[in-house]
């Protein structure tokens, strides 16, 4: 853990601390192989010359050479990233360099001085001179004062000893020199220049393969190789998966420019509460990962910090005057109890998460085994929910709605069905949630959208049938085409069909909703509420959308016969909403008690419940809608309703 925090802290700072050694050190072999090629070359001009400074010359450069050579190696070698240390080592191979490249300009110069000519020596000399200086151009361009001085110490004595022999043609070269100087240091500054663009290019795409850009903090590829070391040396560790709640509101709502600002203020929060060994990371979108260091029991400790966090982002935040809370969903799994590798640790924090999620958000769940059987199950469900699609296993049944002022159905609502071959029947409120997570719903609400037409087609022109669309599918572009595509398909009028919301359109608040809604409503297809007091109940909203009718939920009748509290309360309600020109559905009505308190409290009220007998399969409905025949009433129909329900 040490190790991944240290090595983190680095690439937060933008800077690769090992970067600066590899750059001093590189090329080590080279540069000895250079400087013995040196040294040959001037114990040969020693030997030809027998002059006592070329020999000294030869002495001091072997010193230098061995000093430099072994402290190159030796830096090489070393594996400490230490930035001190590499600071002393580039001052000593800077200071050791200038006297190195010094001893070889003063070589050709004391030979072009010396009273007898030695033209061999001069010109090997003067060569070797010109090939080293070269050479350090091309090794130490990255350093615009080293190259300066290290071709001043070594240019300033050979132009001196070509000018010592004062003939015009020896003071021409000498001025060709000083330019071919210039020339190798436009050449270093060339290279730094082309050397300085490709390193800010690397090192921003280093930058950017390992930090998320907004937020600061490590991306989804570095924590994981954060994790994969953590688990490598066997740390206690907990894994947390974060999830904004109901982010994507805040987003759509405010703009993507607010949903950042947002990110990254979370993202702040949650390392105020870090201790400084945990790293905080940003999976993707508004989901972020922690890693936390454990030090005392494990489960204490990692619910202890996931209510830290759940705390912290509870907080309001305001941002340019708006006031929004982003509160958080947690999921920890732990490490060595809960997984063994990085890819289970992950995948078990993501179903503790869900588990969170499911359980109503801005609360904490810690992985347990049975999470992975319920996992398995959902998947086992998605798979089968897929096939049925292919295989148009799904079926329909419609409940009849009534008016029991005058005995008369005026709609069906489309109820979805799923018998599975191998498993019998599965709820709606099983596969509807799995299919809406795994991007199944758009199939089905176009089958469902389709197969209500087609059965509504075959009813009395004055039946409607009711088809419930959920909030993500009102979200979709096409669903008003995909509607009235439907309709005009099966030669459907629009006053035929019945749109059924329910109350979590109002949590989205997105204004294409509602917009879809008065289209729907303005070609003739009327809206209903469904469950209505079961979710976010707001009349500014029921008064804003173009309803029809509001249908009421099955709780309150169940409850309002035994609870004087809750029988005013649905006396207000069936008053509020008749009072505001809509029309009422009362949703599990069962008991002939029941129906007769709602139609004393309000007569226009229409019914819907098991006291008019369960579902139908398609061909039962129509027969019963057009053979015009009232609907049998008798609580004898709830007493049989699980039986009628299996045969329709």
């Amino acid at each position: 853990m040490q190790f991944a925090i240290k090595r983190l802290q680095a690439i937060q700072a933008g800077r690769r601390p090992d970067r600066y050694k590899q750059m001093l050190f590189a090329d080590a072999g080279n540069f000895a192989r250079g400087c013995a090629f040196t040294l040959v070359a001037c114990i040969a001009t020693a030997i030809q010359t027998d002059m006592p400074s070329v020999w000294a010359i030869f002495a001091a450069l072997s010193l230098v050479t061995t000093v430099r050579v072994s402290a190159i190696y030796y830096g090489a070698r070393r594996a400490d990233d230490d930035r001190e240390s590499v600071a002393i080592a580039k001052r000593f191979y800077e200071v050791t360099g200038v006297i190195h490249v010094l001893l070889i300009g003063v070589w050709p110069m004391v030979i072009f001085a010396a009273d007898q000519t030695y033209v061999a020596a001069e010109l090997f000399s003067f060569a070797t001179a010109l090939c080293f200086m070269t050479g350090l151009v091309g090794r130490n361009y990255a350093s615009r004062k080293l190259v300066v001085l290290q071709l001043s110490a070594a240019g300033v004595p050979m132009s001196l000893g070509l000018a010592w022999q004062m003939d015009a043609w020896h003071l021409l070269f000498a001025a060709l020199f000083v330019m071919f100087c210039m020339t190798l240091l436009r050449i270093a500054d060339g290279m730094r220049g082309m050397m300085e663009e490709t390193v800010a290019v690397a090192e921003q795409n280093f930058h950017l393969a390992h930090i998320d850009g907004l937020t600061g903090l490590p991306n989804k590829g570095q924590m994981v190789r954060i994790l994969d070391t953590a688990i490598h040396h066997g740390e206690a560790i907990a894994l947390h998966f974060v999830d904004l709640d109901r982010f994507k509101r805040l987003n759509d709502t405010y703009g993507h420019a607010f949903g950042d600002r947002v990110l990254a203020i979370a993202a702040r929060r949650m390392e105020e509460v870090s201790e400084d060994e945990t790293v905080v990371s940003r999976f993707s979108g508004d989901e972020f990962v922690i890693l936390q260091h454990l030090n005392g029991e494990p489960r204490q400790e990692a619910t202890r910090f996931a209510n830290l966090l759940i705390t912290a982002l509870a907080n309001p935040l305001s941002i340019d005057g708006i006031s929004v809370t982003s509160k958080c969903s947690v999921g920890t799994a732990l490490f060595p109890g809960d997984a063994r590798t990085t890819a289970e640790l992950l995948q078990r924090a993501d179903l503790a998460l869900y588990k969170s999620k499911s359980a109503g958000r801005g609360r904490h769940s810690r992985f347990d085994a049975e999470m992975e059987s319920v996992e398995i199950e959902r998947m086992r469900i998605e798979s089968n929910l897929r096939r049925a699609l292919d295989a148009n296993e799904l079926t329909f049944v419609f409940q009849p709605i009534v008016n029991p002022q005058y005995g008369r159905i005026s709609t069906c609502e489309a109820l979805l069905r799923w018998d599975d071959p191998v498993h019998g029947a599965i709820s709606p409120a099983v596969f509807l949630p799995i299919a809406e997570e795994s991007g199944l719903m758009p199939a089905i609400t176009d089958y469902t959208i389709d197969m209500a037409c087609a059965a509504v087609a075959t009813w009395p022109p004055n039946k409607r049938v009711a088809v419930n669309i959920s909030p993500s599918q009102l979200n979709r572009d096409d669903i008003v085409d995909v509607i009235l595509r439907s309709a005009a398909r099966h030669s459907v009028a629009p006053s035929q069909l019945e749109v059924e919301i329910t109350e979590n359109i109002f949590l989205d608040r997105d204004p294409e909703i509602f917009r879809r809604l008065d289209i729907l409503h303005a070609t003739g297809i009327r809206l209903s509420l469904d469950d209505f007091g079961t979710g976010y109940s707001n009349l500014e909203y029921i008064t804003r959308l173009p309803l029809d009718k509001v249908k009421i939920d099955r709780r309150f009748i169940r409850e309002a016969l035994e609870n004087n509290r809750e029988r005013a309360l649905l006396r207000g309600i069936l008053g509020l909403v008749e009072s505001i020109g809509l029309g009422v559905v009362v949703e599990g009505v069962e008991r002939t008690d029941q129906l007769e308190f709602l139609t004393a409290e309000l007569p226009s009220a229409e019914i819907q419940g098991f006291i008019y007998g369960p579902p139908l399969r398609p061909e039962m409905i129509r027969d019963l809608l057009l053979a015009g025949r009232p609907p049998v009433q008798s609580e004898s129909n709830t007493a049989a309703a699980s039986a009628l329900q299996t045969l329709c």
